[in-house]
């Protein structure tokens, strides 16, 4: 579990999250993310939360949510440097079978797929916190 801010490529930094707790309203877990603008990508950038059982090696997502930041408000290629972001994600739990999952967050260029790499690491995905879904 990294500790923040965590940078993303000299694009965005994560600055902060904040995980709705159980129950969860109609049976989707919502995710907060705040996010600081450090650098403009040439593209708009999508971000993602991966819902990945702790249970498997399989990098695949049970459940995730991607999007452009803010819904497309605004977007990596033309936010303000040093401004703050503040975007809620949902992760539908609709056949996410019961147990211990962990949540990831990546930013990713979406036309070649290509993500962003973690402060300067060969990750290209930071664990943000883990959930029991019952």
């Amino acid at each position: 579990n990294g500790s923040l801010p965590i940078n993303f490529g000299e694009i965005a930094e994560l600055v902060g999250s904040q995980l709705d707790a159980p129950p969860y309203p109609d049976n989707q877990l919502v995710l907060q993310l705040v996010w600081r603008a450090v650098g403009q990508s040439e593209i708009p950038l999508k971000f993602f939360v991966h819902l990945r059982s702790s249970d498997s090696d399989s990098q695949a997502p049970a459940a995730q949510d991607d999007q452009f930041i803010q819904e497309g408000r605004t977007d990596t290629s033309a936010w303000a440097i040093g401004s703050l972001f503040r975007d809620a994600y949902s992760i539908p739990l609709e056949g996410v079978s019961p147990g211990e999952y962990a949540l990831y967050v990546g930013i990713y260029d979406p036309v070649t797929g290509e993500r962003l790499l973690v402060n300067d690491s060969a990750s290209d995905s930071v664990l943000i916190g883990t959930v029991t879904i019952q």
